[in-house]
This record gives C-alpha cells, sequence and structure tokens, in this order.
C-alpha cells in the first residue's frame, strides 16, 4: 500500500502517524468493550489518542517508546501530497485532509503559498527513531488484520520539525502537516 495518492480513512477517531516499531504492538480500540472510555477498566491505544485535548488538533503522544502523531479525526481522510509540489526538499512529509482530485488544482496554490510563508500555526519537535512512520486509522491495528487502508512513508530517522499550517480556502479550514529536518538540532 505504498502509493502516494492513497488516501487513508475511516469511520471516525484521530488518524495517527506511528513509528515502525511501534506498529507490531499498536492495538488500537482492541479490547474497546473493555476500555476506559467505554466504561471498563483497560487503557487501549485509542484511550490514550482519544483522550489528546480536543481544542489542540495535531498533537504528540509517546507509545510504546516511540513518539507519534495524533492527526485529526479519520472521516476527513488523509493523504501525503508530492514535497516537490509545495517546491520543498524531496526528503520533507507533507500531510494533509483528503481532497477530491477535481478540487485539489485550486486548493493546491493555497497550500503552497501558506506553506512557503514559512509561519505554522503551531511546531512540534518529533524524535523519529525509525525509518519509516505509517499513516493510518487509529482505532485500526494489524492483529488480525486491518480493516482500513495505511500508508508507509520512508523517513531518515533524526530529530524533526513538525510543522502545522492553517490554511484557508472557500469557507474550509484545514490542517496541513509538514514533517522536516530539525534545523535547530
Amino acid at each position: 500500500m505504498m502509493e502516494e495518492s492513497l488516501c487513508v480513512g475511516g469511520d471516525g477517531g484521530p488518524l495517527i502517524v506511528i513509528q515502525a516499531s511501534a506498529v507490531p504492538l499498536w492495538q488500537g480500540a482492541s479490547d474497546f468493550e473493555n476500555s476506559l472510555m467505554n466504561g471498563g477498566d483497560v487503557e487501549t491505544d485509542y484511550d490514550v489518542i482519544c483522550d489528546l485535548p480536543g481544542e489542540l488538533g495535531v498533537g504528540m503522544v509517546t507509545r510504546y517508546e516511540r513518539e507519534m502523531l495524533v492527526l485529526w479525526d479519520s472521516e476527513f481522510s488523509a493523504t501525503r501530497l508530492p514535497s516537490e509540489a509545495l517546491s520543498l526538499a524531496p526528503d520533507v512529509i507533507v500531510l494533509t485532509m483528503a481532497y477530491h482530485p477535481d478540487d485539489l488544482p485550486g486548493i493546491l496554490p493555497i497550500i503552497a503559498e501558506c506553506v512557503q510563508a514559512g509561519a505554522p500555526e503551531r511546531s512540534l519537535p518529533f524524535f523519529v527513531q525509525d525509518e519509516m512512520l505509517r499513516l493510518q486509522v487509529g482505532a485500526d491495528c494489524a492483529e488480525p488484520s486491518y480493516l482500513y487502508q495505511y500508508l508507509d512513508i520512508p523517513i531518515a530517522p533524526g530529530r524533526k520539525q513538525c510543522e502545522i499550517y492553517s490554511v484557508k480556502h472557500n469557507s474550509l479550514e484545514d490542517e496541513v502537516v509538514v514533517i522536516r529536518d530539525d534545523v535547530a538540532a
């Protein structure tokens, strides 16, 4: 499932960007019947990501000794944009809400202008220890098998900067996430 234009989405709950070594450990909403969120006493991975304050938008949590990003609701889906389309270096990762292919040519220049202005709404340090990130539905897991599509994204390990841009077009306001090397590191 390594297709750059792939849209990753689900029926609700956050999307996540998880490091490769944590993928086999991630259980999502498994055992939801006994989860804290459902009145039980088991803290699931899904409980952890849903506990992130909603007003923050994109956020960061540590799970299985790896930092991970928690994105917007999976009903809005997410996709990876080619960094070159925004005049960024090839190793920069750009994630955005999924748009209909007919709408993207009109929205892409707005995203490019916003990112090129270099004034993110927020910026988070992101320590990447693995050589692969996975964009997936947070409630999902590999056991017994994924219910939704996911996207594996190669990355060089190291200190990264995760920039969150608020992009306004028409009457909508969406978040765009740019992951790049941390120049201050």
